[in-house]
């Protein structure tokens, strides 16, 4: 990628989760764009797999997550909802034991509660409060997890 069209790319995830477009686009990489369908696009830095952009939702890759060690808020989900979830399923509330605080529309780290380990990557559909006071429905809409189709593309 041109070196305008990574500025103006690390802008946007500076927009969207702050130090994080600085931290997944260190200055002097080499950044490569791979359009995998049409509202699906991965983002290499350095031949790693740092970023994916979903329906015009940014997202860090699992492998940044790893690697990087980038935090964001989480949910810890049981053993019954580790399966579903790593199937593609979307998290239903009463599957998430805990969680950090968030709002509604907020990029989250799926945890399995044992381990504390990320399982996968998705977008609050509840706020953290609400997800804590119900008992019923989608919680998180699922976007990356282990072993799919990114997760293969990031070669991990």
């Amino acid at each position: 990628m041109k070196s305008s069209d990574i500025k103006r790319l690390r802008n946007e995830v500076l927009m969207r989760f702050g130090d994080l477009g600085a931290t997944l686009f260190p200055k002097k990489s080499r950044v490569e764009r791979i359009q995998i369908s049409n509202n699906e696009t991965a983002y290499f830095v350095d031949e790693n797999l740092q970023l994916l952009k979903i329906s015009d939702e940014f997202i860090p890759s699992l492998f940044s997550i790893y690697e990087r060690k980038i935090e964001l808020p989480a949910v810890y989900v049981d053993q019954g909802a580790v399966k579903a979830f790593l199937n593609g399923a979307d998290m239903m509330a009463p599957g998430i034991t805990r969680s950090d605080q968030f709002a509604e529309g907020d990029v989250i780290t799926v945890n399995e509660e044992f381990k504390n380990k990320p399982i996968g990557i998705g977008i609050a559909l509840m706020s953290s409060d609400e997800i804590k006071n119900t008992t019923h429905g989608k919680a998180i809409k699922n976007l990356h997890y282990i072993k799919d189709k990114y997760f293969e593309l990031a070669g991990i």
